[in-house]
C-alpha cells in the first residue's frame, strides 16, 4: 500500500541554507546572537505545538522555519569548528614536520601543486622539539611528487613508491605557507628540509589500504590503454592526471566540465549496469539490494565529493520511502537529501560542486519539465525531454558559474545533448572491457586498440564544440545583468507553463466524454 503524504521539508531546507549562506557572508562569529535568539523562538513554537494551538497552520510553518533556521546556525557552528586554526604550542614559523592523517585524496590545486586536507595530531620544530596539535591544514605537494608513485612518473624522492591516498597516517616535512582568511592553514611540503620525504607511513585501516590499492591497480592497468584509459579513469575514479591537456581544455570551453566531475549521471550509469545485471541473476528484489550495494561501493572507491554524496543520499532515501509505503515527488526528495546532506557533511556547503550539483539537478526538474509541458504538442517529450534538461541546468547555475568561474559556455546545452549517449556509452564499454582484460590479461593491447575508436569519436566531437565562442563575465554588473536574464527566463516559462496547463484542463476533460 502506498501512501501518499505532504512532506514541507523545502521550508525546513530553504531556511537552513539562508542562514548557511548568510551567516558566511557575515562571518562566523555572527552565529551566536541569531542561535541565541532561535533557540527561544524555537522553545515557543515547540510549546505552541503541545499545548496551546496543535492544529494551527501557522504555527506548524512557524515551527518548520525556525527548525530550520536552527539547523543552519548549527552548521555554521560545525564548520566553525573545523575550521578553526591549528593548535599547538609550536611556532608556526618553526614547525619543520606534521604528523597525522590524509583527509582526502590529492586534488590538482594550479598546476604545480597538489592539495590534501591533513588532520594535524602532532607539530616538530627546526630545534628538535615535538608538540601535541590539533587541527586541520592544507598540505601542498609538488605535482612531480605525487605524481612520482604512478605509472609514467619520474621518482624525485627516497620513496618513489609510496602512493598518497585518503587514510594514509604520515610525517611530512613542511614550511609555512600565506593563510587565507576563511581558510585551512596552508603549508608546503618542504623538499629543502633536512628530512626531504615523508616518513613513518601507516594505513588508518585496513579498507582504507584496500581503497589505495584497488585505486592504484586502476591506475596501473588503464595506463597500458594510454589516453582512452585516461578519459576511463577520469570517469571511474575522478583522477584526471592522465587526460591529455588539450582534451581537458576542451571539455571546459564546450561546458562540458560536469562530464568528467563524478555525479549522479555516473551514478546512475553504474545503477543502471548493476539493476540489469541483478534483474538476470536473483530477480527484481535481488536487484535493487544489488544496485544499492554496488553504488555505495562505487562512491567509497571513486572518493566522496557533494555530487556523488548527493545521489547516494537520494538513491538510499527513496528505497527507503518506498519501503515505508510514501511516494514522495522528486522535489522534495531533492530537499530532503540536502538537509541530510548538510547534517552528514556541513563542509561540503563551502564547495562549488555542492551548489552546481542541487542547483543544477532543481533546474532539470522544474524548469526542463515547465519547457517539455510547453513545447509537447509541437516536439514529442521523448525527443525535448534531453535538450529541456540541458536548458534548465544551464540556466539555474548561470549566476553561480559567472560569479565564481566567470565563464559561460552556451553550446554546452547542445554539446551535452550530443555527448551525453557518447559518454554512456564509452563508461559502459570501458567497465566492460576493463573486466574483460581482468580476467585475460593477455588481450589488454587489443582492448586498448579497439577502445581507441570510441575515444577518437568522442574527442573529435568534444573540441568541435570547444571551438564556438564562450561569454567571459568579468565584473559584477555582467553578473548582475546574467542573474537578471536567467531569473527573467526561469518567470517567463513558468508564466507560460501555467497558462498552457489551464488551457489543457477543460480540453482534456473533453476528450474523455
Amino acid at each position: 500500500m502506498v501512501r501518499k503524504e505532504p512532506i514541507p521539508v523545502l521550508m525546513v531546507t530553504l531556511p537552513a541554507l539562508i542562514s548557511i549562506y548568510l551567516g558566511i557572508e557575515l562571518g562566523y562569529i555572527s552565529f551566536l546572537l541569531p542561535l541565541f535568539i532561535t533557540l527561544v523562538f524555537l522553545s515557543f513554537f515547540l510549546s505552541s505545538w503541545f499545548i496551546i494551538v496543535p492544529h494551527c497552520q501557522f504555527f506548524k510553518n512557524g515551527l518548520l522555519i525556525f527548525f530550520g533556521i536552527f539547523i543552519g546556525l548549527s552548521v555554521l557552528f560545525s564548520l566553525q569548528v573545523k575550521n578553526k586554526p591549528l593548535r599547538t604550542l609550536a611556532l608556526r614559523k618553526s614547525i619543520t614536520s606534521v604528523y597525522g592523517e590524509l583527509l582526502s585524496d590529492p586534488m590538482p590545486a594550479g598546476t604545480d601543486y597538489y592539495r590534501v586536507s591533513f588532520k594535524v595530531e602532532q607539530a616538530s620544530t627546526i630545534v628538535g622539539g615535538v608538540y601535541s596539535a590539533h587541527g586541520m591544514i592544507s598540505v601542498f605537494f609538488p605535482r612531480d611528487y605525487v605524481l612520482q608513485s604512478m605509472p609514467g612518473g619520474i621518482a624525485v624522492s627516497t620513496m618513489p613508491g609510496l602512493f598518497l591516498a585518503k587514510g594514509l597516517r604520515v610525517t611530512v616535512p613542511v614550511k609555512q605557507g600565506s593563510s587565507i582568511k576563511g581558510q585551512q592553514d596552508r603549508f608546503y611540503f618542504n623538499n629543502t628540509s633536512v628530512n626531504t620525504d615523508v616518513s613513518n607511513p601507516q594505513w588508518k585501516s585496513r579498507t582504507s589500504r584496500l581503497r589505495a590499492g584497488l585505486r592504484f591497480s586502476l591506475i596501473k592497468t588503464l595506463y597500458d590503454w594510454k589516453e582512452p584509459g585516461g578519459l576511463l579513469l577520469a570517469l571511474l575514479s575522478s583522477n584526471r592526471d592522465y587526460i591529455p591537456p588539450h582534451l581537458a581544455q576542451g571539455f571546459r570551453n564546450a561546458g562540458l566540465s560536469h562530464i568528467l566531475a563524478l555525479s549522479g549521471m555516473h551514478l546512475s550509469i553504474i545503477a543502471a549496469l548493476a539493476l540489469g545485471i541483478g534483474i538476470g541473476t536473483g530477480g527484481k528484489k535481488f536487484a535493487v539490494r544489488f544496485s544499492l550495494l554496488v553504488i555505495i561501493l562505487f562512491v567509497w572507491f571513486a572518493g566522496n565529493s557533494p555530487s556523488l554524496d548527493r545521489a547516494l543520499i537520494m538513491a538510499i532515501t527513496a528505497v527507503i520511502f518506498k519501503k515505508m509505503g510514501v511516494s514522495v515527488k522528486i522535489v522534495p526528495l531533492l530537499a530532503f537529501s540536502c538537509l541530510i546532506q548538510l547534517l552528514i557533511s556541513p563542509a561540503d556547503t563551502l564547495t562549488l560542486a555542492f551548489k552546481l550539483s542541487y542547483v543544477a539537478l532543481a533546474g532539470i526538474i522544474l524548469l526542463g519539465r515547465w519547457l517539455t509541458y510547453s513545447i509537447e504538442p509541437f516536439i514529442p517529450s521523448k525527443l525535448s525531454s534531453s535538450i529541456t534538461a540541458s536548458i534548465g541546468a544551464q540556466v539555474f547555475t548561470a549566476p553561480i558559474v559567472s560569479s565564481s568561474i566567470g565563464i559561460l559556455a552556451p553550446v554546452g546545452i547542445i554539446a551535452a545533448c550530443v555527448t551525453g549517449p557518447i559518454v554512456t556509452l564509452y563508461l559502459v564499454s570501458g567497465i566492460f572491457l576493463l573486466c574483460l582484460v581482468i580476467v585475460f590479461p593477455v588481450l589488454s593491447n587489443i582492448v586498448s586498440n579497439l577502445y581507441a575508436g570510441l575515444y577518437r569519436f568522442l574527442e573529435v566531437i568534444v573540441l568541435w564544440f570547444s571551438k564556438f565562442p564562450t561569454i567571459l563575465i568579468q565584473d559584477l554588473f555582467a553578473n548582475l545583468v546574467t542573474s537578471i536574464l536567467c531569473i527573467s527566463m526561469i518567470f517567463f516559462i513558468y508564466v507560460l507553463y501555467c497558462r498552457i496547463s489551464t488551457r489543457r484542463i477543460p480540453d482534456a476533460l473533453f476528450s474523455r466524454l
